[in-house]
């Protein structure tokens, strides 16, 4: 076993492992363990640097090595093929709030001189 729970981990990106193991005929990265393109949804959404806290150690064999959950991704399970880096001293970055527009109903609500 590589990592232990608390460890924060990088999580390879779909390049990445695109590259080292191509993409098989469901668009999914071609190896066992896999990533999906939802898994990567998932984490991307999250935090675009792709850092995890590992929640659990869910399983440990010799052929795969670790199975891992994570704190902040859930319901999905991750190997050691697909963690990129253990992270120290990482401090997620907060997000920025999105932009809104206020759709221009009339003339009036441009100058606003109301």
């Amino acid at each position: 076993m590589i990592y232990e729970a608390g460890d924060k981990v990088r999580i390879s990106s779909w390049e990445q492992l695109a590259n080292i193991y191509g993409i098989n005929d469901s668009g999914d990265i071609a190896n066992w363990p896999r990533l999906t393109f939802q898994m990567d949804h998932a984490l991307t959404a999250l935090d675009t640097d792709r850092v995890v806290t590992i929640k659990e150690i869910v399983y440990e064999n010799n052929t795969y090595g670790g199975y891992y959950l994570m704190e902040e991704t859930g319901k999905y399970n991750w190997f050691d093929n697909l963690i990129e880096e253990k992270v120290e001293g990482y401090i997620k970055k907060p997000k920025l709030p999105q932009k809104t527009s206020k759709p221009i109903n009339n003339r009036f609500d441009i100058l606003d001189i109301r």
